[in-house]
């Protein structure tokens, strides 16, 4: 047999005992099936959980599974959710969707979970919305239209997957803690608690306490029952510890041998406390510098830097801009049940040359403001110079990188301006659909196809009956 022959067939006995490794390593029962109602696959999780005995490929799935849906979901290409069934005397819950290609149906695939572990995990769920142990945002709730960012989002979501230690840096309201919120939510953690700690709003005497708990009568006016620390809180799910940079060094002490050996002493204890937490740490300074100043342990330093996400400021990605100032403005119509405020593009060019000093957050106040001050329905200039002079002046003092200013008498183009062809086409009910097509649904990337503002886009929208959410 030739050598490339031989090269090919190795890979391919490699690349299938890779597939096999990585459906044995999920928690889910994976089955799936051909047209016939044959299967096709099984994971390691399905056949212990549905006690297959021997090779269950090639056999019936009505055999394996009674009482499943998994053929006629094949046939009709209609998934079905949440399904109910009861195997050997134990009750499983199963997802079934059919295995689309080239928009037929060729088979379906089955996720099983065990009833008992569904409950069980619906539970924990529960009680830790009721504390406020969740986290409030996706990774899909981050703002943003440029390239740069998009970039921000997908290593977010590689690293979501994983379970190591996350260190986000970034300048002050660039969105470091909607980032870790999401990345928790893109976990298996998921439905385990999200703690999140402002380590610099804590006092100094109390963060120590707070983050590990402490033991009955541990100092003067503690409780006499003790406390659970926030670590233990997230057991089982994600500690986010904002401004790590304000730790005090004693504190940091402790935090490194929780990271080094997954387990904690309550203040005033003797016995160590196993926690599984998944640690996102975010800072809006250079570590590094604080090293060399004395304010940062070396050694914690490497154990939080193992995977590492630099949210840009907002000068860095300008093009946001635009598209953050008209989301913005439209969430504060919809709380106030008006049209969206519409600036001018001349208006959305002076924005853009701004530094904002304190990113997406201080845009959005700006909007905030903009919204409130602005007659009902109406653009006002004066109000609007007056704002952005606000503005303008701070980020002087502030003295960040900027682009030269851009003054009222100069009629500049949006930064997202569109090609004069687009700009001028009809907007009829059916270029709208096609551009949202087009767009993937995003009614930003929409706007800019057609060459019109988001809020002309959202308006027209609206007068033909398409759906604005």
């Amino acid at each position: 047999m030739p050598i490339n022959i031989i090269a090919v067939n190795r890979r391919k006995q490699l690349e299938a005992e890779r597939d096999r490794l990585i459906l044995d390593s999920v928690d889910d029962g994976i089955v799936s099936i051909g047209l016939d109602g044959n299967i096709t696959l099984i994971n390691g999780k399905a056949a212990d959980m549905l006690q297959s005995v021997g090779d269950s490929v090639g056999s019936p799935v009505s055999e394996l599974m009674p009482g499943s849906m998994m053929a006629e979901v094949a046939v009709s290409g209609r998934e079905s959710l949440g399904k109910l069934i009861t195997v050997n005397g134990r009750k499983f819950v199963i997802n079934q969707r059919p295995i689309m290609l080239g928009g037929s149906s060729t088979g379906a695939v089955a996720t099983i979970q065990p009833y008992d572990r569904v409950i069980r995990t619906a539970k924990i769920a529960q009680k830790n919305a009721s504390k406020g142990l969740v986290a409030k945002y996706s990774l899909d709730d981050f703002m943003y239209a440029d390239p740069m960012m998009e970039k921000v989002i997908e290593k977010a979501r590689r690293y979501a997957a994983t379970d190591s230690t996350i260190l986000l840096s970034g300048e002050t309201g660039t969105g470091k803690e909607i980032l870790a919120h999401g990345i928790h939510h893109a976990s298996h953690r998921r439905n385990g608690p999200f703690v999140s700690v402002n380590c610099s709003a804590l006092p100094e005497s109390l963060l120590e306490s707070e983050l590990f708990g402490y033991e009955p009568g541990a100092f003067t006016g503690s409780s006499r029952e003790g406390k659970a620390g926030l670590f233990e809180l997230a057991d089982n799910g994600t500690i986010f510890l904002d401004e790590i940079n304000s730790m005090p060094i004693e504190v940091q002490n402790v935090l490194l041998r929780v990271l080094q050996g997954k387990e904690l002493r309550r203040v005033g204890g003797h016995d160590l406390l196993k926690v599984n937490v998944r640690v996102i740490a975010a800072t809006n300074r250079n570590l590094v510098g604080e090293i060399h100043a004395g304010r940062m342990r070396e050694d914690l330093y490497y154990r939080l830097n193992v995977l590492t996400i630099e949210v840009p400021p907002l000068r860095k990605h300008r093009g946001d801009i635009h598209y953050l100032t008209e989301h913005f403005l439209a969430k504060m119509a919809e709380l106030n049940g008006t049209l969206p405020l519409e600036l001018p593009d001349d208006c959305m060019t002076r924005l853009a040359c701004l530094n904002w000093p304190g990113n997406t957050r201080e845009l959005q106040h700006f909007a905030e403001r903009l919204a409130v001050l602005m007659p009902p329905g109406d653009f006002d200039r004066t109000v609007f110079e007056e704002l952005y002079s606000e503005v303008f002046h701070i980020s002087e003092a502030l003295g960040t990188e900027a682009l030269p200013p851009v003054r009222p008498a100069a009629a500049h183009p949006s930064p997202v301006s569109p090609p004069p062809s687009a700009a001028n086409a009809p907007l009829t009910k059916e270029r709208i659909i096609e551009a949202l097509a087009a767009a993937g649904g995003r009614k930003s990337r929409a706007a800019e196809i057609l060459g019109v503002g988001r809020t002309t886009l959202w308006r027209a929208m609206s007068k033909y009956g398409i759906d604005t959410e």
